[in-house]
């Protein structure tokens, strides 16, 4: 062998790429508790934001002078967004299943997608989030819900990750 084997001679081609660069990556506990420590309070906050999404859109649309249209505009809650689905898809070894990974990646590829569309907008915070139809107000808040429920998994996830002995 070439290389360092990281303990898994028994792997062969990607599968023991895969595993070196993990067991690189992932090695060092502190780090990983500090991530989780990170992902679980994230978690939180993106959470409430989340539960409150009706009220936010209600406050962008109707009180353009309100704290929330000044601290919270919609960029900055597009960028909030976009920095979490960062760090989540990086807490990779918490994520336990298949499904919750996909879940994770899909949910990662949404928000990056929209928060790339909304840095490319001209006006800067005007993103059509606080103007938009009621019905893509609706949808917005329905998705906003289900990721709720998503995001409440994941803190549960990363929490459950710091609680295990290591």
């Amino acid at each position: 062998m070439l290389g360092p084997s990281f303990g898994n001679e028994g792997t062969k081609g990607l599968g023991s790429l895969c595993y070196n660069i993990e067991s690189i990556l992932f090695s060092n506990q502190n780090a990983m508790k500090i991530l989780a420590l990170l992902v679980a309070a994230y978690a939180g906050v993106m959470l409430v934001i989340h539960v409150c999404t009706a009220k936010i859109l209600n406050a962008w649309k109707e009180q353009r002078d309100s704290w929330i249209s000044r601290w919270f505009p919609p960029r900055r809650a597009l960028r909030t967004e976009a920095s979490f689905w960062i760090l989540a898809p990086a807490a990779w070894p918490f994520w336990s299943g298949l499904a919750c990974k996909i879940l994770v990646v899909m949910f990662a590829a949404i928000h990056l997608v929209a928060w790339g569309a909304g840095e490319f907008r001209r006006n800067n915070n005007n993103v059509p989030l606080s103007s938009a139809s009621p019905a893509i107000r609706r949808a917005i808040v329905a998705f906003d819900l289900v990721e709720a429920l998503f995001l409440a998994a994941l803190g549960v996830l990363a929490t459950m990750y710091l609680s295990q002995p290591r």
